[in-house]
């Protein structure tokens, strides 16, 4: 909350004395104007509060309720399969455990020489004797935003490769998580999964599957991605993870390009995940849930082949994840960051947002 509107707030409190409450920093400056309360959402009376980006949806069908009644509130809360319990820690059902790591050395695309290559290609750092001298500032790729750049530009453990196919020189980066959104993607779940997993610092590339980068989500909010998928799929990733939304997932099953590299990703033992009408729509047709177990939204959990885990609200199996919708997307995003960082930063980030009691 800007300062403007946190004065605004306090002084609307001062008038009514309400009990109010906020993010924990900031509940001593609630103290003199209003009765400060430790509550995930305070209702009373006009005034509606909330503490932090952990207790948002709560705080949204707070406010549904209070605008359009119950029945109203109950009718969006339960599409969206929220936790009952919203303090308490997550919890993920796994299966065949495995590690995921980093891959340190920075990643080609698959092997395919151009008929000129107009860069000799770099061996990858495990496969020179010492990495010092052969790392280099590479250009910003023409076409990409300021955020895709930073994502893609070479870390410190990267080396120049080059384009299989136009044998150009591109970055090969460490560390580097997919986020594909297109038209009709839930913009809750794409949010919630980028903005949990860069809090954790990971290196997340938001990519439009469509023409352009600005796409119209599910709820008609607008997303500009960081980069085109023309372009993003020059790269490979450590992950690849796909947002919900019928519109969306129906456009990542079409897009060829997408499930190649999704299948790429399955065949190189390297993880995947999906939420929401992805994993049925996307991964189940393809046949990336092969031998798998997996979870999906609830309307849709039908078509998965293997419904043994669907009731689940985060399945992990082995190096793939799914999760059911908008109300698991924390979770969901929490369980990558456990897997990939451990359960230490995932809690961390959990209780600084205020997901689980602090």
């Amino acid at each position: 909350m800007g300062g403007f509107m946190l004065q605004f707030v306090l002084r609307l409190l001062w008038r009514l004395r309400h009990g109010a409450t906020c993010y924990p920093s900031f509940m001593e400056q609630l103290a003199p104007n209003a009765i400060a309360v430790e509550s995930r959402v305070q209702v009373d009376g006009k005034v509606v509060t909330s503490r932090g980006p952990g207790t948002t949806m709560e705080y949204a069908v707070a406010l549904v309720e209070q605008l359009y009644g119950k029945e109203k509130a109950k009718e969006v809360s339960d599409p969206m399969v929220m936790r009952s319990n919203h303090a308490d820690e997550y919890v993920i059902t796994e299966l065949n455990p495995v590690e995921w790591t980093f891959d340190d050395c920075p990643k080609r695309v698959r092997e395919r020489k151009p008929k000129k290559a107009k860069t000799k290609p770099l061996l990858p750092c495990c496969e020179l004797r010492s990495c010092e001298g052969h790392h280099r500032q590479t250009p910003r790729p023409v076409g990409l935003t300021p955020a895709a750049a930073a994502a893609l530009s070479p870390s410190s453990h990267s080396v120049t490769t080059p384009d299989a196919q136009t044998g150009s020189a591109i970055p090969g980066v460490s560390d580097l998580i997919l986020v594909p959104i297109a038209n009709g993607t839930e913009e809750m779940e794409a949010v919630i999964i980028i903005d949990i997993l860069r809090r954790a610092k990971a290196n997340v590339v938001v990519a439009s599957v469509d023409d352009k980068l600005e796409i119209l989500a599910s709820r008609k909010v607008k997303l500009v991605a960081d980069v085109l998928l023309d372009e993003a799929a020059k790269f490979s990733y450590d992950l690849i993870v796909l947002p919900g939304g019928i519109g969306g997932a129906q456009a990542f099953a079409n897009s060829e390009k997408l499930v190649n590299l999704l299948k790429q990703q399955r065949e190189a033992n390297k993880p995947f995940g999906a939420i929401c009408a992805s994993p049925a729509l996307v991964l189940e047709p393809h046949g990336l849930l092969k031998g798998k177990k997996a979870t999906a939204f609830p309307a849709l959990s039908n078509k998965l082949s293997d419904q043994s885990e669907a009731e689940n609200r985060v399945v992990v199996d082995g190096n793939l994840i799914t999760s059911r919708g908008p109300g698991t997307t924390i979770e969901f995003a929490l369980a990558i960051v456990e897997k990939l960082f451990g359960r230490t930063k995932a809690l961390e980030i959990a209780r600084t947002t205020l997901f689980i009691s602090p």
